[in-house]
């Protein structure tokens, strides 16, 4: 295997295929890319009474298609460190209602980023290799980082996990603003016990 990077690595294979269709080449195909991100790849199936040139019908034939896509992707190795360049595939279904005039992918599929992924190789593809020309050096991660200082916000405060949804209340309730109709609510760590509004709080 490491002789095998190395000369791909010296030689690298030309790459295949496009990264997007236009629409008369994805009318001829059972399913197709849909432009999603770089973290979680789209696919669509071609079905029939939802796209324009539907070839997939609705059912057992869907069903199989998106087992087979499935497997066919779990399959996939990073040439460049030997493991499985694809860590899920989910159905987009499963997780988010679905209308037949939406434009979400079928198949959701979560790469594996612990390193760059160039080289591809399976049984049924063979290699597959494009350069990595994403402006991005990295990626969304499931957690982030909250910086706060003003008055009352002690340094070295450990305020563990806090959600998106309670960003806009905290930071309405360190400037004495009420804000209704929210899911979210204040973080008690950054929210002044007296309620009053401090100008020289920031919240990055």
């Amino acid at each position: 295997m490491a002789l095998f990077r190395h000369r791909l690595r010296r030689s690298p294979p030309s790459v295949t295929g496009e990264y997007d269709l236009g629409p008369s080449r994805r009318a001829g195909r059972r399913f197709f890319l849909e432009p999603n991100n770089s973290v979680y790849g789209g696919v669509r199936i071609n079905l029939e009474g939802r796209e324009p040139a539907g070839l997939v019908r609705p059912g057992p034939e869907m069903e199989a298609i998106c087992d087979q896509i499935r497997r066919d992707l779990l399959a996939l190795v990073n040439v460049a460190t030997g493991r499985p360049a694809v860590r899920a595939v989910e159905r987009t279904d499963h997780h988010h209602p679905r209308s037949p005039q939406d434009s979400l992918p079928d198949l959701l599929i979560e790469w594996n980023s612990d390193a760059q992924i160039e080289t591809l190789w399976s049984a049924k593809t063979g290699i597959v290799h494009g350069p990595a020309i994403h402006w991005r050096t990295g990626d969304h991660r499931p957690t982030g980082l909250l910086l706060a200082a003003g008055p009352g916000i002690h340094a070295g405060t450990d305020l563990g996990e806090i959600a998106i949804g309670d960003l806009g209340p905290t930071i309405c309730a360190r400037l004495g603003v009420e804000l209704d109709g929210v899911d979210g609510r204040p973080v008690g760590a950054l929210v002044n016990t007296d309620g009053t509004a401090q100008s020289r709080t920031g919240i990055v």
